[in-house]
């Protein structure tokens, strides 16, 4: 048994009244705030019997176990009178898990730092991602499994959900991120269903768990995302495109959710995501019979922003990253916080919402260098401070 002793105080000021906690302990109270005062770590013959009985009788009588402090008004100063508590924790033999502590929100901490960790995003190729910079504060993420389709499998769940998280958790290392695929013809093909051949049903779970932490980290991603969807987009692979905050497609760009022709559904955020983009009625048709659509009807169900020819598709998805990248990181990402938060709320608390994103900016370095860039009538310079 492992013992240790804990003081606690309170002060109440309840004028002219003690109550049942009055000036005065129970006599249970006072042995119990003796034996507390024993070293620590001293066992005796009487205490297994002793806390056990301490333990039955708290909860129908708070002050035989010691743990209520009495309390007196007396000339208009209230008197804390405080006990010690001894705390027996049995033996565990699993691992005691840490308490987790909040971190400061990213927008109140400096460049590249988490906490009193320092946070410093890789700019590195994965097994199946290529990742670079086209331009100043963009960083472009490219699906690198061409020669199969681009299709999803474990490791690039994986290589996913290293990206976004360690976005997450440094935002100041980019301003905006371009996802597309590899190749001309193929944005994403969904899962790998030649590595999902065979697999047991533990491992199907398994391997979609690291899907759904990928997923949950795009959308939770604060930096803003543009998919340019140079393909196919079936599957996993549109509800990729979903989870970015606007798309760029190619003209031959096709789109579909087919896993009910496989016996499943989508389950990285496809049900979800795509009613609340197309709306309820035109989603259901899609997810309920598989069929494809194209970039054309994509535009026009307000599902992609811009239709491109397939050359200057990268291009015109850069530009637009570029011009997001210039602007101060701080209000974009506190805009794009607002927008994905407010549209869970009524308009009401929305609005409440907004203006605490909004005021968390005025007394930003970059609020008053976007004010004082306008009346000399130079370009901003923010550094999202």
């Amino acid at each position: 048994m492992l013992s240790f002793a804990v003081a606690a105080s309170c002060a109440c000021t309840g004028r002219g009244t003690t109550g049942a906690t009055g000036t005065g302990h129970s006599s249970a109270a006072r042995n119990a705030a003796a034996k507390s005062r024993q070293k620590p770590g001293m066992n005796h013959p009487s205490s297994a019997s002793s806390n056990a009985t301490s333990r039955s009788t708290a909860h129908s009588n708070p002050s035989a176990a010691g743990g209520v402090v009495g309390q007196a008004w007396q000339g208009g100063v209230t008197t804390v009178m405080t006990t010690i508590i001894t705390v027996e924790l049995s033996p565990c033999k699993e691992k005691m898990q840490p308490s987790l502590t909040p971190l400061p929100r990213p927008d109140s901490l400096p460049p590249n730092t988490t906490g009193n960790v320092q946070m410093a995003f890789e700019l590195r190729d994965h097994e199946t991602l290529r990742l670079h910079s086209p331009a100043e504060h963009v960083l472009q993420v490219t699906l690198n499994r061409p020669e199969s389709a681009n299709a999803m499998n474990t490791q690039m769940g994986l290589d996913m959900l290293a990206v976004f998280d360690g976005l997450c958790a440094d935002p100041a290392a980019f301003r905006c991120v371009i996802l597309t695929g590899a190749g001309e013809k193929i944005f994403c093909a969904g899962g790998d269903l030649k590595q999902r051949k065979g697999m047991t049903d533990a491992q199907w779970q398994a391997q979609h768990l690291i899907f759904e932490r990928q997923v949950r980290a795009m959308i939770a991603c604060p930096i803003p995302i543009i998919a340019a969807v140079n393909g196919a987009a079936y599957a996993g692979g549109l509800e990729m495109v979903l989870c970015c905050d606007f798309a760029y497609a190619a003209t031959h760009a096709r789109f579909a959710l087919t896993e009910v022709t496989l016996g499943i559904m989508p389950g990285a955020g496809g049900t979800q995501n795509l009613p609340r983009a197309i709306g309820t009625s035109r989603a259901k048709e899609i997810l309920l019979t598989g069929l494809p659509f194209t970039a054309q009807q994509a535009f026009d169900w307000g599902l992609v922003n811009r239709i491109c020819e397939p050359s200057p598709l990268l291009d015109e998805a850069v530009a637009t990253a570029a011009r997001i990248g210039g602007n101060a990181p701080i209000s974009t990402r506190q805009i794009k916080h607002s927008v994905n938060t407010g549209m869970q709320m009524d308009l009401a608390s929305a609005l409440m919402f907004e203006i605490e994103a909004y005021n968390r900016m005025v007394p930003t370095e970059d609020r008053h260098e976007g004010i004082n860039a306008f009346n000399e009538k130079r370009k901003a310079v923010f550094k999202g401070r």
